[in-house]
Order: structure tokens, then sequence, then C-alpha cells
């Protein structure tokens, strides 16, 4: 891990969630701690100071960013930690308010003059008896799985405390890797050659269903809910009963109430339904706070009338083959070390599919199903932990011939 970053661009993924900002939205990512008890603000501050300390992306501002070059890290050695953290107090203390007021302390906008983090302390929740506190940090510094580590590491837990997925790839393609001849540029070019199939596909869909694109924009009210039904055994549970993971379920979810609606309506016109889905690209034992994570096209039957069993199947073995083949790695290698960054623009005029796309919000069902032992921050048990996604608008999907 660099201890220091002054000066270094960003990695092509981190580069690239700036790129994607616009000025209706900010990719953001929150987290939400509710306490046993009250925090001190001074433990707050001593906490915030040694967080960085210990990761540099959270003392550092951007700079830079041309179409021709990435953004850079500005470190602030010497920032003051109470200039990104906030205090609040509930009137009423009730979990609904609680919501409302997270929500509303989420940043909607970051100055990239500063660090791109944010923090504020919420007290009066049980009767006073509890504090909790909304962090949220711009998703240029990290994806959600780095986050945890970070996470973990900053409140002197442990990695072993996260229950990893054993899926994950350890050898990554990298430049040495591909070096190898002739098998290695044989499997390049047919990973490019599938990339390019895979990009002409989106593309022509977007042109053939532009009828279904609203074209007005959507505003949006912000609500946070979240139910405390949902415990760590259910997924253990899921995975037994139907040999697929949460986010299989998830992704599942969302599917089948699109296609229901697209029915309703009487608009399913196509044979399948494009969903954008992140595929993590991290090794195991990439514990580095940073971007590792590429979004990919699932393609899924639209036509078909399948019941929750068998579409859970058709996701479940669809995002395999998306995590086993090379094309996300290849992707993934492509972004960190293509030279012109203005390519991922979304600010370019007269580009409007790219616009809509950089509208676009997005929601990750992390496969870390959470914390095995209990943490404390600031001299604080943690009882809740809430995981907030960038989410904007209620996203959006297109269909396929």
């Amino acid at each position: 891990m660099n201890t220091h970053i002054n000066g270094m661009s960003l990695g092509g993924l981190d580069d690239f969630c700036l790129r994607k900002e616009n000025e209706k939205f900010t990719w953001v990512m929150s987290l939400l701690w509710i306490f046993e008890g009250n925090v001190e603000m001074d433990r707050v501050y001593q906490a915030f100071r040694l967080l960085l300390a210990m990761y540099p992306r959270f003392r550092c501002s951007v700079y830079g960013g041309t179409n021709w070059s990435r953004y850079k890290w500005r470190e602030h050695p010497n920032f003051n930690v109470h200039e990104n953290i906030e205090t609040r107090t509930l009137v009423t203390g009730t979990i609904n308010e609680l919501q409302e007021v997270a929500v509303g302390s989420i940043p909607k906008s970051m100055d990239y003059n500063k660090p791109l983090w944010k923090a504020c302390i919420i007290y009066g929740i049980n009767k006073g008896k509890s504090s909790a506190m909304v962090f949220s940090w711009h998703h240029c510094i990290s994806d959600g799985r780095g986050m945890m580590r970070v996470m973990l590491d900053w409140t002197n837990s442990n990695n072993g405390n996260i229950e990893t997925v054993k899926a994950f790839r350890e050898n990554i393609p990298t430049l040495p890797s591909l070096s190898k001849f002739p098998v290695a540029i044989r499997t390049t070019l047919m990973n490019l050659g599938l990339q390019i199939e895979l990009n002409h596909k989106e593309y022509i869909l977007s042109l053939q269903r532009k009828n279904l694109i609203c074209e007005e924009d959507l505003v949006i009210e912000p609500v946070l809910s979240w139910s405390n039904e949902f415990k760590i055994f259910d997924v253990s549970l899921i995975k037994k009963a139907f040999n697929s993971t949460i986010n299989d379920l998830m992704v599942t979810i969302v599917y089948r109430a699109i296609r229901r609606y697209l029915f309703e309506i009487n608009r399913i016109l196509d044979d399948e339904l494009m969903l954008y889905i992140p595929i993590s690209v991290r090794s195991s034992s990439d514990i580095e706070c940073h971007n590792k994570s590429i979004t990919l096209p699932l393609f899924l039957p639209l036509k078909d009338s399948l019941t929750i069993q068998e579409a859970l199947k058709q996701v479940h073995n669809k995002i395999k083959e998306l995590k086993n083949d090379n094309i996300s790695s290849m992707l993934t290698f492509l972004v960190e070390h293509c030279p012109n960054r203005g390519m991922f623009e979304s600010k370019v005029p007269n580009m409007q599919e790219g616009k809509r796309f950089s509208m676009a919000g997005h929601g990750v069902i992390t496969n870390i199903t959470g914390l095995q032992k209990p943490i404390t921050f600031a001299g604080q048990k943690v009882n809740n932990f809430i995981g907030l996604i960038p989410q904007p608008d209620p996203g959006f999907a297109n269909s396929k011939l």
C-alpha cells in the first residue's frame, strides 16, 4: 500500500467513477452505523485522523482530468477533519426520523478541492441513549468490498471478520501474463472480439428501442428504509435451498419485476431483457482500497414465462458465465491502461445515449454477507450496519431483439 500518493494518477476504474459524475448524480457511497451508546466527538475526530493516516486516499482531493489524462491525487497532510464532520440531533428519536435525517445528510455533491468524504454524527436515538453515523465517500476512492476492508482495518478488527467468497478468481490477467505467445495472443484477440460484439449489441439495442427511453428529467425524492427481518442465516439458507447467492436472488427479483411491468403495459417487444451487472475482478487476496469492479450486460429471457426457481437458475448460470470468462478481466485491463480517458467522458455534448447512461442510478448487492464478530468505533459498539448505495433514480432497463 502506498503511504504517499500526491501527484499520482487515479486508477482507470477510479477515474471512470469521476467521469460518470454529472450535476444531477454524484457517485457517492455511504454507510450507516447505529451505535449502542452515544459517541464522544473528541474520539470521533481522533478516529478520523487515524483513518487519514492509514489510507492516504481519504486525505486527498483530485485535480486535472482532461480528455487525454486521468485525474490526479492531491494530498492535504494537515487537513482538519472537523471540516468534513457535522452533528445532528433527532427530535422524536424514531427510526423513521433517523432514516429521513440519514438520507438528508448524504452529500449531493463533493468539493473536489477537499478530501472526498463526509460524515454526520446523529444523536437522540432511542430517547437519547444511542447515536449513529452516516459516512459517505466518493466512489473513486474505493468500491464496496474495498471499503469493507478499510472499515475492518480502521476499527482494529481483522479481515477474518468477513465471510469471503471462494469463487473469486485468483489470477487476474496482467500485462506480463498476456505476453506469452501464441496462446495468450489468441486468447486476447478472442476476448477483444467478444467485447466488440458485446458493445455492438448494446449500441444496436439503444437505437432500436429509443421509443422506450424516458426523455424527461426524473424527479425522485430519496427515501431510505430497511428491514431487520433479514439475517445472515437467511443467506446460508438461500445458498442451501437454491444453490445461489443472495446477489442472484436480488437480481432475479428485479428481473421478474421488470418483466411483470412490461407484461402489464403490453410492451414485451423483444426476446431478451438486458440488465447491467457489476462484476468484481478483485482476487480474494486483494484488500487494497481501490475500485476493482466492471459493469457488463446480463441478457435474460423476456418472452418466456419462468418460475422463480427457473429464473433464479438462469440468473445464477449467466452471472457465473460472466465471471468465468475473460471478458470482465479484459475490459478491466483496457480501462485501467487505456491512455485516452476522454473515451469514457460522460459530459461530451451531443452524446445523448452516453448522457442517459451516466444519469442511471446503480445498486450493488455485495457478496460480503456481513460482520461475523462485533466491532467498535470511537469506543462504542456498532449494533447495526447498513450500506447505502448511490441511487438517485429508479434505474433503467433495455430490451434486445
